[in-house]
């Protein structure tokens, strides 16, 4: 068994995966301090016990050796190494427990354990699904996960009313397998609900105009579901519901009035009484395998929703989002600007400064790609389909020519019998006709005719089973035939669909493109991911049917979508293994450092510990300055750079924005714009959906101004593009300036006392990985703080334009009488002439001021992340010294001044580690995935038919019939 320790290095690591340095100009690190023939001193004052017993021999763990293999293996094996290390944990907490009494030490431990497992994070990447009324995000979602009636979907209408939040089910309560909580609108949210209701009711109702108002069928729709059905909402408002089911039926149905905008009786009521009104969010746990990876999917209503409470939540998802799949019908998605008209431009605009404009973070989902489709006309007009099918058409021709025959063989095969049975029938009555030499044939001749119908009776029944058994064949020849039609058919419709799948693709792909080059951004590395996806085939499928168009699940597109969702996961699963499994090796090197001291025995001199402990204490205060120095210099860089970046180009985008501004303004009352509908964005601020569908978004097309393309591009270039370089720039620094400062406190201690090289070679291995959340934190604030802080100011624009021009809107959503809306036009057009320079204004304040306060705590962020390794680094150089220092021994220490409580705690964690590393070296198996069948294409063999003796074409002619042998027949009638 491997034994629990870590490796020496001889010299100085230039590899170090935590932080590489490029940077020529700095000063090269010292040598070695395990190299003794430049030590100074070559005389110990006293035995120092060796180390090289606790030096392990494991292999290096697999997790760091599979670079070669796939990401997703890869991330496999390392999560793998993540549930080994949390077992390990848990091991290593129980033995420092079991001797917490007799070591004191313990404890600090203890709570480090504590400290390594409240960092790790659970990955968790938020997927959206965006798209139009009836796209059928919902059936695509149910698909994704598994569950076909999980979601409510309607083919006729848009169900989903609310937003949906699903994640992996972490209960292990069998009860409890399905899980939804229902979050509920606010009080101060529905009193403003209710008075905008009852103002627009009031209005509709005195018609102070002579003219109908817009018409506001999200409204109408909630007051039809629950206003009036429920007489107190005290019990409601503002309130968590859990929901716990262990099926999947009855869970749907609980769920349904709180998701679906049909009218739907909640459990337990008498009256059709839809929550949905009052439901602010929905969220789902479930057990759905697509989610265990941390994927949480979020299904977004198509409608922009009225309801302030849930557009809020609608908006705060939209802007959080990891992923971005847009969802439409394929009826949509080749259009003439597919892409940009599915995104909309808010969304373009969004994931433009997101930087998520990427084949990476957005992708297109085409739905429905087996409806509104004629076959026949879709290869007559797309004659390159026709060709591909040449094989199939041959086939086709063969397969029909075979069952013609067929089916004529049965059909005289019925003939022969229809004859053989008429034939026989007057054979019988003529021997039935009594005779006198009949009767008089006696005993002898009736033994005859017994035995002779018995021969007769078996040739009847041998007859009977050749032609049951041919019967058989043939009906199994003609299912066969009739099936392989079937599948000719079925290519042809699937040649289409893949063909239409094509043109759609491509016409988003190009799309994508376009809007890249407007960009400035060079032709995409990886392109866009589009899913051409049938939802409804898939489940079909699953069941066990056989939907034309579609031979295997992968020919519906779900199982290439489900893979490419959880490939958006591995990035973020990736760092967190890497981190947590740093954290354990951290503490593997330190605790063995400090488990190893089983002795109070002679060792350090306190003088020399006092010296090396001066020397160490003058190379912290060194190592401290220095990364302050950076610090603050990465903070004054960071705040200069934005100021060049983004600030210095804000008053050509104000100046800019005034002068489009009234070509805007004006565009909002241009035809097809009525009266009330201008009214009606004015009273919900600058944003409304027309009962025709069309979105108004006012404030957002202000806001696109202030971030034209220009902006847009700079506003890139700075926050994602030459960031990432600052981020690198300081990780180099700060590795650089923690190696020198090891490199010299070793080289300082070893040269007063030689012998502690080792222990200060094993405290040096300790430093450099335990820098792992040094680097962690530092890529938190880059990453996350400065990016956040970016986001969040982008995303004041909207509400300082909204609240600029709130009473503008108060003011004309009150107007009414003649004229009123000539007038509205001209009080925006003159706001925005007279206070557009302003208004922008107030907008760069907004975005400047979120980037100054950044200024402010970054050197903050930056100090408590380093502040933070330094006081580890001390503290177990402290330990490395108290443990190689003279100690008198005391009663606890036992015989020989052995610590016995300790010898036991070392031996365990030396066993805990090493079995550890057994379960990190073990092989993993690669998952073998199920390939699905091919479609078999054979050719259906009937020549045993043509070849089988009996009745034939040249044995049969109609002339064997004639109407004097028939006319014994009393049945027949000749020349009927």
């Amino acid at each position: 068994m491997a034994d629990f320790a870590v490796k020496l290095e001889a010299e100085p690591s230039q590899d170090n995966p935590l932080f590489v340095s490029d940077d020529e100009d700095h000063a090269p690190r010292s040598p070695s301090p395990f190299v003794t023939t430049s030590l100074r001193h070559s005389v110990s004052p006293s035995p120092v016990p060796s180390y090289s017993g606790e030096i392990p021999n494991h292999d290096t763990p697999t997790w760091q050796t599979c670079s070669n293999l796939d990401m997703l293996a890869q991330i496999e094996i390392k999560e793998d190494a993540v549930r080994n290390g949390i077992n390990g944990l848990k091991n290593i907490e129980a033995a420092l427990r079991q001797h917490a009494g007799e070591v004191w030490s313990s404890s600090k431990w203890l709570e480090r354990i504590e400290t390594i497992r409240a960092a790790k994070k659970e990955c968790r990447v938020l997927i959206g699904f965006l798209g139009v009324t009836g796209a059928g995000k919902s059936t695509l979602i149910n698909s994704v996960l598994g569950y076909e009636d999980l979601l409510p979907a309607d083919d006729e209408r848009a169900c989903t009313a609310v937003i949906c939040e699903i994640s992996w089910n972490y209960r292990t309560d069998p009860a409890a397998a399905f899980v939804a909580i229902i979050d509920h609108i606010n009080e101060q949210d529905w009193e403003f609900e209710l008075r905008r209701l009852y103002r627009d009711i009031a209005d509709k109702v005195s018609n102070k105009d002579g003219d109908g108002e817009e018409l506001d069928l999200e409204r109408d729709e909630r007051i039809r579901s629950a206003f009036g059905k429920v007489n107190n909402v005290q019990n409601i408002l503002d309130q968590s519901k859990t929901i716990k089911a262990d099926n999947i039926l009855g869970f749907a149905d609980a769920i349904k009035p709180y998701i679906d905008s049909n009218n739907s009786k909640e459990e337990g009521s008498t009256s059709a009484f839809a929550q949905w009104p009052l439901v602010k969010l929905v969220r789902l746990q479930i057990k759905a395998e697509v989610l265990q990876t941390g994927i949480v999917l979020v299904d977004l209503p198509g409608s922009m929703d009225t309801n302030a409470a849930r557009g809020a939540v609608a908006a705060t998802y939209t802007k959080n989002l990891t992923v971005s799949c847009v969802v439409s019908p394929i009826s949509r998605a080749a259009s003439d600007k597919p892409a940009q008209d599915l995104l909309g431009s808010i969304t373009k605009r969004y994931l433009q400064l997101e930087d998520h404009f990427t084949s990476d973070h957005l992708c297109f989902i085409v739905t429905k790609i087996d409806t509104s489709l004629s076959v026949n006309r879709y290869i007559k007009t797309h004659p390159e389909v026709g060709k591909g099918l040449e094989k199939v058409y041959d086939k086709e021709a063969r397969t029909q020519e075979s069952l013609a025959y067929m089916q004529l063989q049965d059909e005289m095969r019925q003939l022969e019998a229809f004859i053989k049975n008429d034939k026989s029938k007057r054979k019988r009555d003529t021997d039935e006709s009594p005779t006198s030499s009949a009767q008089a044939l006696g005993y002898k001749r009736n033994k005859i005719n017994y035995l002779h119908i018995q021969k007769q009776a078996l040739d009847t029944q041998n007859a009977i089973n050749a032609e049951e058994s041919w019967l058989g064949r043939a009906n199994q020849k003609m299912n066969e035939l009739k099936d392989a039609e079937w599948c000719n058919d079925s290519k042809k419709m699937h040649a289409c669909i893949q063909s239409r799948n094509a043109v759609s693709t491509t016409a988003l792909r190009d799309d994508f493109e376009t809007v890249r080059r407007q960009m400035g951004e060079k032709k995409a590395t990886k392109p866009l991911q589009v899913f051409c996806i049938s939802p409804v085939a898939y489940f079909s499928l699953q069941t066990g049917q056989r939907p034309q168009g579609f031979f295997r699940k992968s020919d519906t597109g779900i199982p290439a979508l489900r893979k490419w969702l959880v490939d958006a996961t591995l990035g973020n699963r990736s760092r967190n293994a890497d981190s947590f499994l740093a954290d354990i090796e951290s503490l593997e090197t330190t605790l063995r450092l400090w488990a190893a001291d089983t002795k109070f025995e002679y060792k350090l001199p306190v003088a020399k510990k006092d010296e090396i402990e001066n020397a160490f204490d003058e190379e912290v205060d060194i190592l401290c300055k220095k990364l302050q120095d950076l610090n603050k210099r990465t903070a004054d860089q960071i705040e200069k750079h934005f100021e060049n970046g983004i600030f210095k180009h804000m008053p050509l985008t104000e100046k800019k924005g005034v002068e489009k501004g009234e070509v805007v303004v004006r565009s909002w009352a241009q035809q097809p714009m009525v009266w009330g509908t201008h009214r009606a964005c004015n009273r919900n601020n600058g944003d409304w959906k027309s009962h025709k569908g069309t979105m108004h978004h006012w404030n957002d097309d202000l806001a696109g101004l202030y971030f034209d393309d220009y902006m847009i591009k700079n506003w890139r270039k700075s926050v994602h593009q030459a960031l990432p370089e600052y981020h690198q720039k300081y990780k180099s620094s700060v590795g650089v300036i923690l190696g020198n400062f090891v490199d010299s406190v070793v080289t300082q201690a070893t040269a007063i006392c030689p012998q502690v090289a080792e222990p200060l070679g094993l405290w040096k291995q300790s430093v450099i990985k335990g820098a792992k959340p040094l680097e962690d934190n530092a890529e938190e604030i880059f990453e996350n703080k400065i990016k956040v802080t970016a986001r969040k100011a982008h995303q004041l624009i909207v509400p300082k334009i909204r609240e600029t021009w709130l009473p503008i809107y108060v003011q004309c959503g009150d107007a009414s009488g003649k004229g009123h809306f000539k007038r509205n036009i001209e009080t925006h057009v003159d706001f925005i002439q007279k206070h557009g320079r302003r208004m922008y204004k107030k907008c760069s304040k907004e975005v400047r001021g979120a980037f100054q306060t950044l200024g402010k705590t970054l050197p903050v962020e930056f100090s408590q992340s380093t502040d933070t390794a330094t006081a580890r680094i001390e503290e177990e150089f402290s330990m490395m010294m108290e443990n190689h220092t003279i100690k008198d021994a005391t009663s606890a220490g036992g015989q020989g001044g052995v610590c016995p409580s300790k010898v036991k705690l070392h031996d365990a964690l030396k066993l805990i580690f090493a079995d550890l590393h057994a379960a990190w070296g073990a092989e993993i198996a690669e998952p073998v995935e199920e390939e699905e069948e091919e479609p078999e294409d054979e050719e259906i063999d009937i020549s045993e038919f043509k070849a089988e003796e009996g009745l034939d074409e040249a044995d049969f002619v109609i002339s064997d019939i004639s109407d004097n042998d028939d006319a014994k027949d009393a049945d027949y009638i000749p020349g009927v």
